[in-house]
């Protein structure tokens, strides 16, 4: 993730051989606000698999100061309380020593319109907050998710 200024967001998410890239970009937006989607930023990188297959790596990126918690608070309100719970009682578990919170939807329930956290082949959201190091950050970025109704 670049070095911003202000709060970012980056949401990423691998687009495999198999997989319709058009599809997989329908499912990133149903994990953003409508009325937000004009102000990320896309991107698109190609890589390589471990068997030489081609990947395609999808980015959106945001910075602002009401960007993360609106962002975040998107996806609160779509996460089944359940999900919420694991975030709010593993919060530690899902910073970094970096201070940013990283949280993981299943891609195929996106597409469908359900968000629902995931530990594998998921579309990754990455907030990072403004302050440095990780004590100062994690309490930043906590409250964020705690604004956002992520974490009580």
């Amino acid at each position: 993730m670049r070095a911003m200024k202000d709060p970012s967001v980056l949401f990423e998410v691998y687009v495999h051989a198999t997989e319709s890239q058009e599809k997989v970009a329908e499912a990133v937006k149903k994990c953003v606000p409508s009325d937000l989607l004009g102000r990320l930023r896309w991107s698109l990188h190609r890589a390589e698999g471990y068997f030489g297959n081609p990947i395609l790596i999808m980015r959106l990126e945001a910075s602002g100061e009401d960007l993360p918690e609106r962002l975040v608070g998107h996806v609160a309100r779509e996460l089944k309380p359940s999900d919420k719970e694991r975030v709010s009682r593993n919060f530690d578990r899902y910073v970094d020593e970096k201070g940013i919170l990283s949280l993981r939807l299943d891609k195929q329930r996106a597409y469908i319109g359900e968000l629902a956290l995931s530990s594998s082949d998921a579309i990754c959201i990455r907030v990072r907050a403004k302050p440095r190091g990780r004590a100062t950050a994690l309490e930043a970025v906590k409250s964020i998710a705690r604004k956002a109704g992520l974490v009580s």
